[in-house]
């Protein structure tokens, strides 16, 4: 039987966890653990659950959920997606607008109940396929280091355990769970991905998703050490709030890229992170002559001879 990965380490005593609950295999298998050894881990479980609203059937998730917390005697959050007083973007995909109003809900739940950490039940197969959307949707090194363990409040204890694991696990403690149709349909990218691409890749080698893993880990490693080299590079090149240019174009580029946008998070300064953003930044730093460029609605950067400065913009 496979053991079931669990970082326990990601978990403090006398703090408070909210388990994101959706009902399927993963969550389930989240929430019992969590069940199980709360007493032994010294901390207190809350599960939360968001309707979307997108199935006739929905309901149906949130009566299994609620019955599966009364057997464990967990406390449980049930909330319809409509009451939320949320609207994520309209532009984004329907996968990524589910994932913005249930961060909001935790939010709220962790918030609500003074938790310090919320608990999903990603795991390797999750973080093989959001590896191959992000590579076919194109990214930086930092974007293709997928998911850590530990993100702000967010936890992923399942991470490094495989989905067969996972199952396992249910299997060995009578554990039921709801399945949700829209994981066979194509019209997601990641389950396109899970469905055909992943099996291709098996199917070349039996050693593919473990060494996607490997990969994956290298790719996180190499971030931490890019990471570290980047605020060493934003110290020197820096006096004050002033950027000295001279200094930043001796900068490798691709330290270029990433102290741009350190710069950038540091003011609080929101912007979509693309290629042509980055570029255009470059492309006007690079400009003999002074002049301004509006980064967004409320920064500008202005542009004297050889310094550089991020201020607010005037309205």
């Amino acid at each position: 039987m496979l053991l079931l990965t669990f970082n326990t380490s990601l978990l403090q005593p006398n703090t408070t966890v909210v388990v994101g609950l959706s009902g399927g295999p993963d969550s389930v298998c989240l929430l019992h653990y969590l069940a199980m050894h709360k007493d032994r881990l010294n901390i207190k479980v809350i599960a939360a659950h968001l309707n979307h609203e997108w199935r006739t059937n929905a309901h149906e998730d949130v009566e299994f959920c609620k019955q599966l917390c009364g057997t464990l005697q967990i406390p449980l959050v049930t909330k319809k997606a409509s009451e939320l007083d949320f609207r994520p973007k309209d532009n984004g995909s329907k996968e990524a607008i589910g994932r913005a109003l249930r961060r909001h809900f935790f939010t709220i739940v962790a918030q609500e109940h003074n938790a310090q950490a919320i608990a999903l039940g990603h795991h390797q197969q999750d973080q093989i396929e959001t590896f191959f959307i992000r590579l076919i949707r194109g990214t930086t090194v930092t974007g293709l280091g997928c998911m850590k363990e530990t993100d702000g409040l967010y936890i992923r204890p399942l991470l490094k355990t495989s989905k067969t694991a996972i199952l396992e696990y249910l299997k060995t403690h009578n554990l039921p769970s709801m399945y949700d149709a829209t994981n066979d349909s194509y019209d997601f990218l990641r389950n396109r991905i899970r469905l055909t691409l992943v099996p291709a890749l098996t199917e070349c080698d039996a050693r593919a998703e473990q060494k996607i893993i490997n990969a994956i880990e290298a790719l996180q490693e190499t971030e931490t050490l890019l990471t570290e080299l980047t605020q060493e590079a934003f110290v020197t090149v820096f006096d004050g709030t002033v950027l000295d240019l001279k200094k930043f174009f001796k900068l490798n580029q691709a330290l270029q890229k990433r102290v741009i946008i350190a710069w950038l998070y540091y003011h609080k300064s929101s912007f979509t992170l693309t290629t042509p953003f980055l570029s255009e930044i470059l492309r006007f730093l690079k400009r003999p002559d002074g002049a301004t460029h509006r980064v967004n609605i409320q920064w500008s950067i202005i542009k004297k001879k050889h310094r550089a400065q991020l201020i607010i913009s005037s309205q």
